[in-house]
């Protein structure tokens, strides 16, 4: 009950801040496209299919759920993807404790899971949601697996929740091959009859990419034989992304004392930290170590093939640009083979070291998750704050060409994984907004540092130039808008 009451206390703190964000990026998009997606579903999933092909539909659902409920109230609206990250953390905590870990390592592990920074990405941002639910599933394929059902019942729950998995997110593609693993390990299977019924959901996913073509092809068929290209490029951000001193510095360290500055300046928020903080020590000082469940060396080769077979999606990825939260699981499921290592290996003392960092960490990832929050809303923000500069100085029906001074990649500004810094300065997010006002602009062109365009679709950069009124404008660096020329 107290590791059950734990969870719920980092969900209702780490609340204060997720209810309190609106929209980025692509969520834009979602809600002021044409035709919306929540005003006219069924013509929007058409289009997003004639575009996209049959890709990920069970996430286009979800997002037609979620941001309806966002459109009535937006706290309750972020607050189930966290809910839903919470979740899964506990019922990790409660499988690694069934696979023989101790109590405190699979604990350590469930908080981590919970609190990543990694895993901010996929609860705060609604475009991002597909891999919360993702990794949900996959967790809840685990917890059915070391369940007591036996294993017909087993099979069928897991086949359906693969299904499920691969038409919501690419992440766990190939995890029915660990999946496979851990079931014909359990039931003393033959693994190969195993992996032939949970290899069907991946044929199902071929099926649909050979039968329904998209009219805009996708990155991941254009890399798809180019995958060796792309191993330095995984490895490196991997690594870089943990260790790598610019990261340490501008992220990790940053965003961890700007998380304590934050709470400092809330009474409210430090008196909860402190609290929060209270507790988990008490539960892990009373916490014992014993565990009643057998350890079998298997489990760990289960949890280093789900590490592996992480990765090969990730290798079709655009150029060398991975989001934190395709790094998530990549990370997650090495800290937990780290951790049955540990328990393996390490004398007593060792193992209470490695305990007192982990929850260090933990509560630095809590900081830097503050920061994260309070970095969205910001971003919201200027996003509002801009769409409505653009809407003061145009006139209806005008085209404006957007000279923007920020920079528009991410190697122009930190060679990383996060969408909060290689997205800061996405200034579409103002012309999404516009376009969702009846009697707005007609057209916004943007042109960035690096030379680069962004247009409206099946439209040239010569035939906007024609159109008028043709308002030209400029973005400053400290996100202020100046006109340079009106042709009326």
């Amino acid at each position: 009950m107290k590791i059950k009451l734990l969870f719920l206390s980092i969900f209702l703190f780490l609340s204060l801040y997720v209810s309190r964000l609106q929209l980025f990026v692509d969520d834009y998009l979602f809600l002021y496209n044409q035709p919306s997606l929540t005003e006219n579903f069924p013509a929007f999933f058409k289009n997003y299919t004639i575009n996209f092909g049959f890709h990920r539909p069970i996430a286009v659902l979800y997002y037609y759920l979620i941001f309806s409920l966002y459109l009535l109230s937006p706290a309750i609206a972020h607050l189930i993807p966290l809910f839903l990250q919470v979740i899964a953390g506990y019922l990790l905590f409660q499988i690694l404790n069934k696979q023989g870990l101790s109590t405190i390592f699979s604990l350590l592990a469930g908080l981590i899971f919970v609190t990543h920074p990694f895993a901010s990405e996929q609860y705060m941002w609604f475009s991002a949601n597909q891999a919360t639910l993702a990794n949900l599933i996959f967790i809840l394929q685990i917890y059915i697996i070391t369940s007591k059902l036996n294993f017909k019942k087993t099979s069928l729950f897991v086949l359906l929740l693969s299904f499920a998995s691969i038409l919501t997110y690419e992440t766990t593609l190939f995890f029915f091959i660990p999946i496979s693993f851990l079931i014909s390990t359990k039931f003393n299977k033959p693994f190969v009859r195993t992996i032939l019924i949970n290899f069907i959901p991946l044929i199902f996913y071929a099926f649909t990419k050979i039968i329904v073509k998209p009219a805009t092809p996708h990155h991941f068929a254009d890399n798809l034989f180019s995958p060796w290209t792309n191993i330095p490029n995984l490895t490196g951000n991997l690594i870089n992304t943990n260790f790598g001193q610019n990261y340490l510095q501008n992220f990790w360290n940053s965003y961890q004392n700007s998380g304590f500055r934050s709470i400092l300046s809330s009474p409210v928020a430090f008196i909860l930290l402190a609290y929060l903080i209270t507790f988990t020590i008490f539960i892990f000082f009373i916490q014992k170590e014993k565990n009643n469940h057998t350890f079998n060396p298997k489990i760990l080769q289960f949890w280093i093939l789900t590490f592996l077979f992480c990765l090969p999606p990730l290798l079709v990825n655009k150029i060398f640009y991975f989001g934190f939260r395709t790094l998530f699981l990549p990370n997650i499921t090495a800290i937990i083979s780290l951790f049955f290592i540990f328990q393996i290996v390490l004398k007593k003392n060792m193992t209470k070291l490695i305990h007192f960092i982990c929850l260090f960490l933990v509560f630095s990832f809590i900081l830097i998750n503050i920061t994260i929050s309070n970095k969205y809303r910001q971003l919201y923000n200027q996003d509002i704050k801009l769409a409505k500069s653009i809407a003061k100085i145009s006139t209806p029906n005008s085209t404006i060409i957007l000279k923007s001074k920020n920079p528009f990649s991410s190697n122009d500004t930190f060679v990383h994984a996060d969408h909060l810094i290689s997205c800061f300065f996405y200034e579409w997010c103002a012309p999404a907004i516009l376009n969702g006002q009846p009697n707005s602009i007609r057209n916004i062109i943007i042109q960035h540092p690096n030379g680069s365009l962004t247009l409206p679709p099946n439209t040239t950069y010569q035939q906007l130039l024609t159109q008028r009124p043709l308002i030209f404008l400029t973005y400053k660096a400290d996100q202020t808008l100046s006109i340079d020329n009106i042709q009326p």
